[in-house]
């Protein structure tokens, strides 16, 4: 009988979990979350150098996801001039790969975030081009959108028609630049991707960026954190699939402080921000999701104004929690399956409450276990849309 874990399952399908090339990593935001003071070079160099020397972690973060191409202010601009986020060139002197970012929220067009992309092709030319893997032009903007409609005084947020808009905006600009072969996606929370209204983005965009916070789910709590995760990205994946996308984890993690979600009873704290590194995020670095890019929300916060904290080395020096992942722990949490082949509840959690139906076809022989390279066929109906994921399994 099969006893692996479940996602590493559906997509690793080997033995062992052996970590693949995925790009790993940390958001980066504008400002210092203790002072609210904007970064400077040094605080990105701080940060950067800190990544791969993160104790437990064996060098493997070498990434950042970055949300504006410009130099943030207190104030306008006092040089009246395009002024590049310095984050990039920290990036680009420690050999950091970098996601760029396309601040699209607040304003009516992103022509200055365009024009800092120009800049920066120009300034830096291949060195830059080295180390971009992508850009995402927005970040949350539809969901922000979508909340406005309760709040029609925001201002924040932008409709999926204007982020199709900007997603050809950046591609025409980058087109004829060192740029112009890295593909443009758009982050949003992961469900926004499965909703058939919002198909027209999911069709556009090279990648999806998922933004995956178990923390935040109504039903989410300290307990099921890792079912919760597993749940989504097992959806979300198997949608992008019909559409050939890639999802590309751009934000996720547990807040180390604060208070409940609002959204259901999770807490915030230490331990259960340690708990979901182990059981979720050692899953993701060591190689579970072997095609799937993550950057991890966060290494320091940024953001003076929200009330949980999420750094695991605010401080830049001691992370607040074991880093290093203890393997029995990763590979035992997140939810497994003993059989594939031989029950439709492959997947009956992700059915009660994401999707419309779960049905699960084997072949002729019905045994408990999987008969030796069997094909079983899943078949996950996601309202409006179907997705089918097929795949050959051999019994260990």
């Amino acid at each position: 009988m099969m006893h692996l874990p479940f996602l590493c399952f559906f997509f690793a399908l080997i033995p062992l979990c052996i970590r693949a090339e995925n790009i790993l990593g940390f958001n980066s935001g504008a400002r210092l979350a203790e002072t609210n003071l904007v970064k400077t070079e040094q605080d990105y160099l701080d940060e950067f150098e800190l990544a791969p020397r993160l104790d437990g972690t064996n060098g493997i973060f070498n990434s950042v996801r970055l949300f504006t191409m410009l130099r943030e202010y207190d104030s306008p601009n006092p040089y009246g001039r395009i002024e590049l986020n310095p984050a990039i060139k920290a990036a680009i002197d420690t050999n950091t790969t970098i996601l760029l970012g396309i601040w699209c929220s607040g304003t009516a067009n992103i022509q200055e975030q365009l024009n800092a992309l120009k800049l920066a092709d120009e300034q830096f030319g291949s060195s830059l081009k080295d180390l971009v893997v992508g850009i995402s032009v927005g970040n949350e903007d539809i969901m922000r959108y979508e909340e406005r409609k309760k709040n029609p005084e925001s201002d924040v947020g932008k409709p999926m028609e204007a982020i199709i808009k900007y997603v050809e905006d950046v591609r025409r600009t980058i087109k004829g630049t060192s740029l112009e072969s890295k593909p443009v996606g758009h982050a949003e929370p992961w469900k926004i991707f499965t909703e058939q209204r919002f198909k027209n983005l999911t069709q556009t965009i090279d990648f999806w960026g998922a933004n995956i916070y178990p923390f935040y789910q109504n039903d989410g709590n300290d307990a099921n954190m890792a079912q919760k995760f597993g749940e989504a990205f097992f959806l979300l994946k198997a949608t992008a699939n019909e559409y050939g996308k890639p999802v590309w984890i751009t934000e996720t993690g547990w807040p180390v402080a604060g208070s409940k979600s609002g959204n259901g009873p999770a807490t915030a704290g230490i331990e259960n921000a340690a708990r979901y590194w182990q059981e979720v995020g050692c899953q993701l670095f060591n190689g579970t999701f072997e095609d799937t890019n993550v950057w991890w929300y966060n290494l320091r916060d940024s953001n003076s104004g929200i009330k949980n904290r999420f750094a695991v080395a605010g401080d830049l020096q001691t992370p607040v929690f074991p880093l290093a992942c203890d393997n029995a722990k990763s590979q035992d949490t997140l939810p497994s399956q003993s059989t594939l082949c031989g029950s439709p509840s492959v997947a009956t959690s992700v059915a009660e409450r994401d999707v419309a139906s779960v049905t699960t076809t084997r072949p002729p022989s019905t045994t408990d276990e999987c008969p030796e390279s069997a094909t079983c066929t899943v078949t996950i109906t996601v309202p409006g849309t179907t997705v089918i994921h097929t795949q050959a399994v051999t019994k260990t």
